[in-house]
């Protein structure tokens, strides 16, 4: 063997030797989708540990998650105003902290699709202006049009009018949507109520457009009203966001203390009544 052979072999064996004293590469949640720069696969979040129980709600890959305890082959997880089981083949740990970590094509998972925060803006005006222009009208049990509505009717005909895909009444509402806190709201989001005593994961729900207040159908018709109204402050059960603008501006659900601030912080992989209802 020359001595070319032996120093080029001798500088192999070095390198390998350094690499193998390296620590392992932590494990990263990889967008599951054909556009990484456009989608995210989510976790559906449920009310229960079962593949049949009610969702109630999606959370990013990647997201940051505050576990409160562990059920079989679940983990029990605070989604900020409400608690939600997710598998824990969904779940990761990285450096001490628990992470959703998900696939595409898996049953218990979604995707949604990000736009851009300029377009965002204008979708919400865009929202706020349709659902502004049905102010008065009249409430109708089944409703789901401009002759009238039931609550779950107006915001799925506000939200399908511009393009979202939306399910019927406000139980199946809750998981079209990704988990935010209260305090983050943001016009366009939905904002859900739930009656105590009622076996439905979600009674009511209304369209969030600034300033505490949101537009609905309520008994008395299309009506802007504030969340802090005795009743709807007393029955408030969760938000959710259908309109995803750009990872920077995403939600991270986590801190055992919550701020009275909104949590805005960088997602970990990208950078009247309410018995209208059901």
């Amino acid at each position: 063997m020359t001595g070319t052979r032996k120093t080029g072999l001798r500088v192999l064996c070095l390198v390998l030797s350094i690499l193998s004293l390296l620590p392992l590469a932590q494990p990263v949640f990889a967008v599951q989708t054909e556009d990484a720069a456009a989608q995210t696969v989510t976790a559906i979040v449920r009310n229960g540990t079962s593949g049949r129980s009610d969702p109630i709600g999606q959370m990013e890959n990647g997201t940051k998650l505050r576990i409160l305890g562990e059920k079989g082959d679940y983990y029990k997880i605070d989604c900020y105003d409400m608690t939600g089981y997710l598998p824990k083949s969904q779940v990761a740990l990285q450096n001490g902290e628990f992470y959703v970590s998900c696939q595409a094509g898996d049953p218990n998972t979604d995707t949604i699709t990000y736009t851009d925060y300029q377009d965002v803006l204008t979708m919400r005006e865009r929202i706020y202006s349709l659902a502004k222009a049905q102010l008065g009208t009249r409430y109708r049990y089944g409703g789901n049009r401009p002759g009238g509505f039931d609550c779950s009717g107006f915001t799925s005909y506000v939200l399908k009018s511009l393009g979202f895909s939306m399910h019927r009444t406000a139980s199946t509402q809750l998981p079209d949507g990704v988990v935010i806190p209260r305090e983050a709201l943001q016009m366009g989001d939905l904002v859900f109520f739930k009656k105590t005593g009622n076996s439905h994961p979600a009674t009511h729900v209304g369209i969030y457009i600034g300033d505490n207040q949101m537009i609905h159908s309520a008994r008395h018709g299309v009506v802007v009203e504030s969340l802090d109204s005795p009743y709807y402050a007393k029955y408030y059960l969760c938000a959710r966001r259908v309109l995803h603008p750009s990872p920077l501006e995403n939600v991270q659900p986590v801190a055992a203390a919550r701020s009275a601030q909104p949590a805005l912080q960088v997602n970990s992989i990208t950078g009247r009544t309410a018995q209208c209802c059901e």
